[in-house]
């Protein structure tokens, strides 16, 4: 049975977004807001939750890229999606993981691991439990104290949002495969944004009634992200319904950010807001602004290398942190950090990047460019 919805008309195809020097942007604001402790001057960065608002923000620029991506190389391939998802996030996150365990083993045998913060039984991270648990824990982000196997230190420490952005693939191939089984092809494209942003908006409703679904509350990123595309690239009622989404979400954003924020207790949430909103607007920005080809591959490395430099910097925080004495301590350490954080990226995506990339090029029917 198929059914009637509203339908909607697409305004613009593909084009390549400038995407990739931000999502750096974002990544490199994260590593500063951990790895500023080995400035010498204290978590003076702490109160604003720069890492905080950069997490935030890449919700919602997933948000944008996945609606983006279903609805121009994916409407009546969901399982193509979610596969290329999959090899994007996984191959990098086992490179990383098997780097931090290796790097945590040698150090703890040749000297002495020190932390960013109190680690509980730091004893029993080689063990085989906490192992498999880190190696699930994307796969299985809830559940695993229930199979045994309860991840008692994390080796690839930030995974967390990663998982939650996991957890929106999932709900967004099954509202595409709902609407490729149900809906017509010319409604399938307003049903996606539509059901993408009642049932983000009753997530995080239920989390916001309820204070419990901890995964719901990051619910309104990925929706202002989804809505801002559709308003882009659609005409008519719909892009009247896109703004008004578009308009809830920032609501609900900035309502959780600054009681998110607000958890510190030095927070200065105000701050913490600001430098939210800005970092929205800029990709409002860029979403609607083209690139010279001679910039795009520069661009397009940058975004590459986004997603091994989250995962990895905290490694390399472990290492400064346990080599380098607590005196010795400067900006100029700090500073060295993110460039070696940047460097040990780009190895990490040498060992997946390059075998993964045709493939995933393959399964979309095109390259990014």
């Amino acid at each position: 049975m198929r059914y009637e919805f509203a339908r909607m008309t697409v305004a613009e195809p593909y084009r390549y977004r400038p995407f990739g020097a931000y999502r750096f942007l974002l990544a490199l604001l994260v590593a500063v807001s951990h790895l500023h402790l080995l400035s010498g001057a204290g978590a003076f960065l702490s109160p604003i939750g720069l890492g905080n608002m950069a997490v935030m923000s890449f919700f919602i620029l997933s948000g944008y890229v996945i609606a983006e991506a279903i609805a121009l190389f994916y409407s009546d391939r969901p399982g193509a999606f979610l596969v290329n998802r999959l090899l994007r996030i996984f191959p990098p996150f086992l490179v990383a993981l098997i780097l931090a365990i290796v790097v945590h083993a040698a150090i703890a045998r040749y000297g002495t691991l020190e932390f960013f913060d109190d680690v509980p039984n730091p004893d029993v991270m080689f063990s085989a439990t906490n192992i498999i648990g880190n190696t699930l824990s994307l796969a299985l982000p809830v559940g695993l104290g229930r199979l045994g196997f309860d991840m008692t230190y994390p080796f690839v420490r930030y995974a967390w949002a990663v998982a939650i952005e996991l957890l929106f693939y999932y709900g967004m191939a099954l509202v595409a495969l709902i609407a490729l089984r149900y809906m017509r092809p010319a409604n399938r494209a307003a049903f996606r944004w539509s059901a993408a942003a009642l049932l983000g908006t009753a997530a995080f409703l239920i989390y916001a009634l309820s204070s419990n679904g901890y995964p719901l509350q990051w619910a309104p990123y990925f929706v202002l992200g989804v809505s801002l595309y559709h308003h882009a690239t659609t005409v008519g009622a719909q892009r009247t319904w896109a703004l008004v989404a578009i308009l809830a979400s920032l609501v609900f954003i900035n309502w959780h950010a600054y009681e998110y924020i607000g958890r510190n207790p030095r927070a200065e949430a105000e701050w913490a807001l600001l430098i939210l909103d800005v970092l929205i607007a800029v990709l409002y920005f860029l979403s609607r602004v083209s690139l010279a080809r001679r910039w795009i591959r520069m661009d397009q490395f940058l975004g590459d290398l986004t997603y091994p430099l989250y995962l990895n910097h905290y490694l390399v925080g472990i290492v400064f942190l346990s080599l380098v004495p607590s005196n010795a301590r400067s900006p100029a350490l700090f500073v060295g950090s993110l460039v070696a954080a940047t460097l040990f990226a780009y190895v990490a995506m040498q060992l997946s990047e390059p075998f993964t990339r045709r493939l995933r090029a393959s399964i979309r029917g095109r390259a990014l460019s």
